[in-house]
């Protein structure tokens, strides 16, 4: 059995610029254009190590496609709260990349004492649903009175 190639960022950059060339959009979650059936929404889950993530945004930068980054709210390795963790974060959003937070439902349902199965069916059923809650903000905006704007 033979072992894969170790990551290349030489390899990472060919692969965007291929993307592009086959009239795919790279796109962050946030930038993505749900209309255009060719984009591929790049993103990046940041668990255990930092190393290639300043690399990696450089290079997406460099090829002018946008990327989600992804922190592990419970990482052990990158916690948030590092201050060389906060100074990538801030480099990245210099770069225009897109940054979110990532949780895990079983680390969650540990420190709660309930099985992840348990958490994810609750999270599901407690989900407000946007539309209804849409309608109820507009049937408050009818009830409100105008506010006076003499003086």
């Amino acid at each position: 059995m033979s072992m894969p190639a170790p990551f290349a960022f030489g390899y990472y950059r060919e692969m965007l610029r291929e993307a592009r060339v086959q009239g795919y959009v790279v796109s962050s979650f946030a930038r993505h254009d749900a209309s255009n059936p060719r984009t591929a929404i790049l993103r990046h889950d940041v668990d255990y190590t930092l190393n290639g993530v300043a690399e990696l945004a450089a290079i997406e930068h460099e090829a002018g496609v946008s990327a989600t980054y992804l922190f592990r709210l419970h990482a052990n390795e990158c916690s948030l709260f590092a201050p060389h963790v906060y100074m990538l974060i801030q480099r990245l959003c210099d770069l225009g990349r897109q940054i979110g937070l990532r949780l895990e439902a079983m680390t969650i349902a540990r420190a709660i004492g309930v099985g992840s199965g348990v958490l994810v069916r609750k999270q599901r059923l407690s989900r407000p649903n946007p539309g209804r809650l849409a309608l109820r903000a507009r049937r408050a905006d009818r009830r409100r009175p105008a506010m006076d704007s003499g003086g």
